[in-house]
């Protein structure tokens, strides 16, 4: 079995991967990996204030806060640690995080994986001390349907334990190791932002396509199913993304028409410009806020 690579690791009812934080993003992933079979339930716990109220009976184990997480497993060390709460949460989470962490000797260094935005490996490591070996990864809420992208950096992880991070990451979708924390920002501002560009447009073309006649439930599929194929083909075809326009624009057609529409005054790739750089300096900004 696939999870028998984790077992093998060490990830098991005993040693689970705990979840700090079950929201939208942790979720999503931790559904990818249990829909997978990557990891069992039972080896997988999440804490979360309202996730622990409402446990499913396959789902994994929920608990309250922390602390709760703690009293009810003294003496566990978890293999590996997901930090996935909102950056605004860090100054309540580490130190309560750092608790849990006593009694864990140095040479043992916990793998923790953080997909918080903006909160930096320096700040992670003065405010944990030295027990974990930190990787930051940035993930998108595709995730959830094994469709996802996820690049990651780390400057002091141990090689296998990188190996198990690309692992877990790889079921969710496409993973990249990036050479500078730096480019945690600009990924965040792409991949991680950037399934809400996604959706804009759709809401877009919907709206439009409702415009002309067609009823709303057509011009769903047919907006959504569009935007698919269209990415499945990029992914498949190496050529560059101006010769695949190019490849479906047919002079004077109705294509060429369209296209030029809307890339008219270069409006449309202007505003694509703002939304990455206006999500890239947000990011940067979550970074000094939490520092």
């Amino acid at each position: 079995m696939e999870n028998d690579i984790f077992v093998d690791r060490g990830i098991n009812a005993d040693n689970p991967i705990l979840v700090v934080g079950f929201g939208n993003m942790g979720s999503a992933i931790v559904s990818c990996w249990l829909s997978r079979k990557l990891i069992p339930p039972e080896a997988i716990h999440a804490v979360d204030p309202v996730f622990a109220r409402s446990t499913p009976e396959n789902g994994p184990r929920g608990f309250q806060s922390l602390e709760d997480w703690r009293a009810q497993n003294s003496g566990m060390t978890p293999s590996l640690i997901m930090l996935a709460v909102k950056p605004q949460m860090m100054d309540v989470v580490l130190p309560a995080l750092r608790a849990c962490l006593k009694g864990v000797a140095e040479d043992d260094h916990i793998p923790l994986v953080s997909i918080a935005a903006g909160v930096s490996i320096a700040r992670l490591r003065n405010d944990l001390g030295l027990q974990v070996r930190i990787v930051r990864v940035m993930p998108n809420t595709p995730s959830q349907i094994g469709h996802g992208m996820t690049g990651a950096f780390t400057d002091d992880m141990r090689a296998a334990d990188q190996d198990t991070v690309e692992r877990l990451f790889q079921a969710t979708g496409a993973f990249i190791w990036l050479d500078d924390e730096e480019d945690l920002h600009r990924i965040t501002a792409l991949s991680g932002s950037g399934p809400a560009y996604m959706f804009a447009m759709l809401e877009g073309l919907v709206a439009a396509a409702s415009e002309i006649g067609l009823p709303p439930d057509h011009a769903r599929l047919l907006a959504v199913q569009t935007m698919r194929g269209a990415a499945e083909l990029a992914l498949r075809e190496p050529k560059p993304l101006e010769t695949l326009r190019a490849n479906v624009t047919s002079p004077k057609g109705t294509t060429a028409a369209g296209v030029e529409a809307l890339l008219a005054d270069d409006v449309f790739f202007e505003r694509l410009r703002m939304a990455v750089k206006a999500a890239h300096d947000r990011s940067h900004a979550l970074e000094a806020e939490t520092a």
